[in-house]
């Protein structure tokens, strides 16, 4: 069965911005749904970010530039795992 997890994007730039690792809040998110999530997917979900437009009115303060700078940081930091293996 596929799972969507897109409703939990939202929450994961929270989580992160709140000092939390992307790798802690992958094995966490594996964990839970009994999923393998790979380098390099994490990272291309992740680069889809540039795709965005527009955001829907936020709890906390946030604008597509801000949105696109953090997940393509966060992208590029998976570089290395992806080229290890």
């Amino acid at each position: 069965m596929k799972r969507d997890l897109s409703i939990h994007r939202n929450a994961g730039l929270l989580v992160l911005r709140e000092d939390r690792e992307l790798n802690e809040i992958r094995l966490d998110t594996e964990k839970k749904f009994g999923l393998t999530i790979s380098p390099l997917f994490l990272g291309s979900e992740l680069s889809k970010v540039k795709r965005i437009e527009a955001l829907p009115r936020m709890v906390k303060p946030l604008t597509v530039e801000e949105l696109r700078t953090f997940f393509s940081e966060q992208a590029r930091q998976l570089m290395p795992s992806v080229l290890n293996g």
